[in-house]
């Protein structure tokens, strides 16, 4: 019976196999041979040393510059071609990401943000950050060179320094994420952060290892997200949790502490003060309630800060 089992089981895989990837009206682009429930996850696994896009270049060259694989029921086409990118990325048809239960963790299991978020709530929340950025000089060349000014000038002398110490040696992974950092969230919290900030430092670190945490586990999770929840100090669930805990209690104090000090209807500094105008408008309005609360704003900002330290 046993072997009976075993027997069918096989032959159920193997029919799976040859039509997933051999039968015509299953065909997609060209690609990898794809195993049964897991995809082409193996292959990531085994070559979980070499970063996502050299391995994804490897296939296009192998391929073509348009090819498909996937990793259990999540389907994945690369493009490695600049013409098609193009036209992909300036067509509508194409906006939406990808969704993923684990990505409702870091949003209070809602679609906010603007990295994770589709529809209405994306262009809305694109719009307004665009909009609100360019008012305080993103993207304004006198506004933005007085910045670049600043942030060149403290790492030059930041450099210097150590060079002239007793050991001139300095570890440089995040040397340029200051500055990176500083010329968008001058205009963002309306100030310049420093070295000196222990939390802010600890922050970037966290979402520095967040982004390269456990690659094995990121891929076993695309294809069986449950097991977040049976293995989750393995699969590096608990570690994420921690950092999204961590960067939601550190907006949210931001957001409490200039609410405290007000004046931000009269007097719009930044980023933050706008946004908590904005959602002191809608809430005597009624309208949008989705679009405009805490949890937006700390989902937007975190996305902006992930975006620069990542």
């Amino acid at each position: 019976m046993f072997i009976e089992l075993v027997l069918t089981l096989l032959t159920v895989l193997l029919v799976w196999f040859i039509i997933d990837n051999y039968f015509p009206a299953r065909k997609f682009a060209p690609g990898p041979l794809r195993l049964p429930l897991i995809g082409n996850a193996l292959s990531l696994i085994l070559n979980r040393s070499t970063p996502p896009f050299i391995l994804f270049q490897q296939f296009s060259k192998q391929y073509g510059p348009v090819c498909y694989l996937s990793t259990g029921q999540r389907k994945i086409v690369i493009i490695d071609d600049f013409e098609t990118s193009k036209q992909i990325l300036n067509h509508e048809t194409w906006i939406n990401r990808p969704y993923h239960p684990r990505i409702g963790e870091r949003s209070f299991g809602k679609p906010l943000g603007i990295i994770f978020v589709n529809g209405d709530g994306w262009k809305e929340m694109r719009r307004f950050s665009m909009r609100t950025l360019r008012d305080f000089g993103y993207g304004k060349q006198t506004s933005m060179q007085v910045v670049l000014d600043e942030e060149v000038k403290a790492l030059t002398s930041k450099v210097e320094l150590v060079a002239n110490s007793s050991e001139p040696v300095m570890e440089v992974k995040h040397l340029f994420t200051m500055p990176v950092l500083n010329i968008l969230w001058s205009m963002v919290s309306n100030i310049r952060t420093t070295e000196d900030d222990v939390k802010l430092r600890k922050l970037i670190v966290l979402v520095d290892n967040l982004a390269k945490a456990n690659p094995i586990a990121g891929n076993i999770l695309s294809i069986f997200p449950f097991l977040r929840f049976i293995f989750p100090d393995w699969t590096g669930h608990t570690f994420a949790q921690k950092c999204h805990k961590e960067l939601q209690i550190y907006f949210r104090d931001i957001l409490e502490r200039r609410r405290s000090e007000g004046g931000y209807a009269e007097d719009k500094r930044d980023f933050i003060d706008t946004f908590i105008e904005e959602i002191n408008r809608h809430a005597k309005l009624g309208s949008n309630p989705n679009h405009y609360t805490d949890e937006q704003f700390i989902t937007t900002i975190t996305d902006l800060f992930e975006g620069q330290t990542a």
